[in-house]
């Protein structure tokens, strides 16, 4: 029969593996996170965020303006000019007022599509000539 200590020794050792393994699967997930354009870029953002807080909760912290470039980074190609107007500002930006901007942008977007859209029904509309 083995010991309490001996015990104490093979739990550690399993622990410590499952461990390891979780810490390299989140790793994985931060470093291969994907933005797409099909889903609201807030709430892919969001999946993002929680990813950093489950690295943080399993001992692996980074720091908060660490999260700010590869959010940027991980921007669909549609958002390539709203990207460069960032990175090419003189401030860094904290996660929060990242966020701020890019719900506005986001905002901006689905507004200007709706507008195009029911400008395009209009115009066809219009454009059906006399019958």
């Amino acid at each position: 029969m083995p010991t309490a200590k001996e015990l104490c020794a093979v739990l550690k050792i399993k622990y410590r593996k499952e461990d390891s393994s979780k810490k390299k699967y989140l790793l994985s997930r931060y470093l291969n996170f994907k933005i797409t354009q099909e889903n609201p870029i807030l709430a892919q953002i969001h999946d993002f965020h929680i990813v950093t807080n489950e690295l943080a909760s399993n001992g692996i912290k980074l720091d908060v303006t660490f999260h700010v470039r590869p959010i940027i980074d991980k921007l669909p190609s549609s958002w390539t000019d709203y990207i460069n107007t960032l990175m090419h500002k003189s401030e860094d930006f904290s996660l929060k007022q990242l966020l701020t901007h890019m719900r506005i942008e986001e905002e901006t977007r689905l507004r200007d599509v709706k507008e195009y859209k029911s400008h395009m029904v209009a115009r066809a509309h219009t454009d059906e000539g006399p019958r």
